[in-house]
């Protein structure tokens, strides 16, 4: 005996909705892996210490005045400037620390900062 054609109506979507309810349930359960995967970390002040650490600036002879583009502030000799690694944007320490502690990435180009860090570590 054949199934009605209004069965097979209501069985899909009812499928479908099992489906992602399984779906939701294993993201649930595994969202901070896949976080970890998919998001970019934020950096800690330890390791910007560590990884990217803060040199006093010197302007150069015959090159133009150099600005901090997150204060858009020129930089002064005897200032903490960082120089990110992938990028080589320069900023004050202290405008590009509080920016670095909550994105992973360069203001201006968003590259992301951590990759550097983690090839220094010799982490993958």
């Amino acid at each position: 005996m054949a199934a009605p054609s209004y069965y097979y109506f209501f069985i899909g979507p009812a499928v479908a909705a099992v489906f992602m309810l399984v779906l939701n349930a294993f993201a649930i359960v595994f969202s901070s892996s896949v976080k970890q995967l998919v998001v970019t970390v934020k950096m800690k002040r330890e390791e910007l210490e560590r990884w990217i650490p803060a040199r006093r600036y010197k302007r150069k002879e015959g090159k133009g005045e150099e600005e901090c583009s997150v204060c858009l502030s020129a930089f002064l000799d005897g200032q903490q400037v960082r120089r990110l690694l992938d990028c080589n944007h320069r900023f004050h320490a202290s405008c590009i620390d509080r920016w670095l502690m909550s994105h992973a990435s360069c203001p201006i180009c968003r590259a992301d900062v951590l990759s550097s860090v983690r090839a220094k570590r010799g982490v993958r």
